[in-house]
């Protein structure tokens, strides 16, 4: 997860600590199904971590597709409504 902060506003370890948590989770739910919607994601993800994740999967699934949609490890595919995903890039910065 890289987002730009100014100083003093970087988020703590805990909550870093669950993004990356939650990044390797949404790879690893593209590794196993190819595109998927964000809810397909969701549901993989809360299957994966879900059990002992102390956050909201939903809110830290959309955070985290976001973050690798501006990376360029993300992108939107055409067609009908619900937007389906493509893991197409690595997340190693």
């Amino acid at each position: 997860m890289t987002t730009d902060y100014s100083p003093g506003e970087r988020p703590s370890e805990q909550i870093l600590e669950r993004l990356w948590t939650i990044e390797s989770a949404v790879v690893r739910a593209f590794d196993e199904g190819g595109a998927r919607t964000v809810g397909e994601l969701v549901d993989a993800v809360d299957a994966d971590v879900g059990a002992t994740f102390p956050g909201s999967v939903p809110l830290y699934v959309a955070t985290v597709v976001v973050d690798l949609e501006s990376r360029g490890a993300v992108e939107r595919l055409p067609g009908d409504p619900p937007q389906r995903l493509r893991f197409v890039g690595s997340t190693d910065e």
